[in-house]
Formats: C-alpha cells, sequence, structure tokens
C-alpha cells in the first residue's frame, strides 16, 4: 500500500519484480536503473548468492516527479526466485502496490514460471490480498532467445491463464530492453491513476 506523508507532501510506491529464478528480475532493473537520470535513481543494492543472482531483494528508489501537490517516489524490489527463500518473498511483498511478473519464456522453465505464479497468488491471499485487486503486468522475457527455445506467445497465455487472471502482457527481452521500460511504465501509470481516486488525496489537501 502507497506510504504518504502528509506533513512532507509525499508519496511513496512500491513496485515488486516477481518470478522464477535467473528468469531476468535483476537484470531488469539494473537495465532501469543505467537508463534513468542520475539525479532521478538512487543505489542499486546487489545481493548475489552461489545459487541464485538475489538472495534477498533489488531496491531502486526512483522519483517519480509531482503529481497533485505530492512529491511521488516508485520503489523497485526483486524478490529470490528460489522456492526456499520463500519467507523473503512475503517479507519483500509487505505494502506492494504494483507487480512486474517476469516470465521465463524458455520451454524448460515453463513449469517454474506457472509454480511461481501460484506461489504469488498464494502469498497475496497469505496476507489478505488478491492478485485480481492488485496493479500486475506479466513480462514475456528472453524473447530474444532462438524460437526453438521459447513457448509461442499464445501457449504462454493459455498455461499461466492470462485471462482467467485478467493479466495484461507484453513480450520482450531485458538485455537489449524491448519493452522493459513499457511494462514499468504500464504499472506506474495504473498505481498513480488508483492513487488519485482515494480519499487520501482529499485529505491532504483539506490539510494543507
Amino acid at each position: 500500500m502507497s506510504f504518504i506523508n502528509f506533513v512532507k507532501g509525499e508519496v511513496e510506491f512500491k513496485i515488486v519484480y516477481y518470478g522464477c529464478a535467473l528468469g531476468g528480475k535483476t537484470t531488469s532493473l539494473g537495465y532501469i536503473h543505467e537508463r534513468v537520470d542520475a539525479q532521478d535513481r538512487g543505489k542499486l543494492l546487489l545481493l548475489p548468492t552461489q545459487n541464485d543472482r538475489t538472495l534477498f531483494f533489488d531496491f531502486l528508489p526512483i522519483d517519480g516527479g509531482t503529481v497533485k501537490g505530492f512529491k511521488v517516489r516508485f520503489k523497485l524490489w526483486t524478490v529470490p526466485g528460489q522456492v526456499m527463500y520463500n519467507s523473503t518473498r512475503q517479507l519483500v511483498l509487505r505494502g506492494v502496490d504494483g507487480v512486474v511478473f517476469i516470465v521465463d519464456s524458455q520451454w524448460h522453465r515453463l513449469p517454474a514460471n506457472i509454480e511461481s505464479l501460484r506461489n504469488l497468488e498464494e502469498n497475496l491471499r497469505g496476507m489478505g490480498r488478491d492478485l485480481a485487486d492488485l496493479t500486475v503486468v506479466a513480462f514475456y522475457n528472453k524473447r530474444d532467445l532462438p524460437e526453438a527455445e521459447l513457448v509461442p506467445i499464445a501457449a504462454l497465455d493459455l498455461l499461466l491463464e492470462v485471462g482467467r487472471r485478467r493479466l495484461p502482457r507484453l513480450a520482450g527481452d531485458c538485455l537489449t530492453g524491448t519493452n522493459v521500460f513499457k511494462a514499468l511504465n504500464q504499472v506506474t501509470q495504473k498505481v498513480l491513476q488508483d492513487f488519485l481516486t482515494k480519499d487520501d488525496l482529499e485529505n491532504y489537501e483539506a490539510y494543507r
């Protein structure tokens, strides 16, 4: 949930990159960090381990400008991809405003993608939340690989049940950056739209 500081006139949103191990979560954040103006980004923290590129989380605060008198900040995180670190996934998900679900498009990673999406739903339910009520975009990563290695997009739609789950999705790759920023923008814009419809904004204006 967004964190609002009424005295300072600041609002902070939490965006989490979720998905299986080595699917492209960390690489996506690295791509974004490299291309955001230095004045608008914080330090990118990476915690690599032997078994997974990110054991705990990546953290990338991005200045989102000002909306209706609020200084907006987005904080970007990733969760560890391996199931053994599920307690850390749950910790990172607390207070989430939006999710970019990273899908590894390779055939041999299909079971891991399905498990990771189910795990996201389970962890949200454990917090009293539902995937359908959260801003989520699925990003089909690694589409730059040879076609024979990749699950067709239509098949991913079917197997991940994006229709039933009402998940918008984009295809691209986080190495060249195809649609990386578009996925982030879709999530952040929807999060901002939802924020602007809340009574908190009216209360803030009255408080001013």
